[in-house]
């Protein structure tokens, strides 16, 4: 069964169906885990293969290949690790307050430049 990512907290991850409206909540896999990544395995907007274990619940088999992300580098362990937000987005609208708070400029133009780095 293939679906989409729509939440991902604490290391469980909700993926509605493609055949169905139903939602998962799911695992990933072992085998996934196994190989060092420098990157997140699996978040919102990902396009996955998945497995039903028991009634509402299954296993992240495969996670497909991502056609874009907005992400942001962190440090971890020594080395730099890519935090992905979200993935396979087409568009993304910033908003913002004009007053009360005052909008802050900067961070707008920091989203800006994340955005057009990642192909959105």
């Amino acid at each position: 069964m293939h679906g989409l990512i729509t939440r991902a907290q604490s290391g469980f991850f909700w993926v509605k169906l493609d055949e169905s409206d139903e939602t998962l909540r799911c695992v990933l896999r072992g085998r996934l885990k196994k190989v060092r990544q420098y990157t997140d395995i699996a978040t919102i907007g990902d396009r996955v293969r998945v497995m039903r274990t028991s009634p509402g619940e299954g296993a992240i088999e495969e996670v497909l290949e991502r056609t874009t992300k907005l992400a942001r580098k962190s440090p971890r362990g020594g080395g730099w690790f890519e935090q992905v937000i979200v993935a396979n987005l087409d568009l993304v609208l910033i908003t913002f307050a004009v007053a009360e708070p005052d909008p802050h400029v900067r961070m707008i133009d920091r989203f800006l430049v994340v955005a057009e780095n990642s192909g959105i």
